[in-house]
């Protein structure tokens, strides 16, 4: 969870040089009752440039650094983030699996949902939950 955090502010670090990104942190509840779905994600976003990023423990575990990911501003406030990760290790074997996700957040409400496809899995994941700013 450290190196979470850690990283989200040196994203946002980085980030306020050029612009005005915002931070968030948010944590998630399962909504499905399936395994999988992660407690904490950060997404950085900069909606003057139609950027975002993400970082979770998928990602961590698959690149070891924060990704970018497509983003839809779909009213003011409310922000579609959608991604992939190939090669995401499977505890219980040597193989990998592949997943979808897509991030639906209100920085109005300081909300977020999330869902997670893993091919190859039984049935998708969804969660949501609450979100807070991370300051430099």
């Amino acid at each position: 969870m450290k190196t979470l955090l850690a990283t989200g502010l040196l994203i946002l670090s980085a980030a306020a040089a050029t612009a005005a990104p915002k931070a968030y942190l948010c944590t998630y509840v399962d909504n499905t009752g399936n395994t999988g779905l992660h407690e904490k994600a950060v997404y950085v976003i900069d909606e003057a440039l139609g950027t975002a990023m993400a970082f979770d423990p998928y990602i961590r575990n698959t690149s070891k650094s924060p990704i970018a990911t497509s983003l839809k501003v779909l009213k003011p406030g409310r922000y579609l983030m959608k991604w992939s990760l190939n090669d995401i290790p499977v505890r219980s074997s040597n193989s990998t699996l592949r997943g979808s996700f897509s991030s639906r957040l209100d920085a109005n409400k300081m909300t977020s949902t999330i869902s997670v496809t893993i091919h190859g899995g039984d049935r998708p994941i969804r969660g949501s939950g609450s979100c807070s700013m991370l300051e430099d």
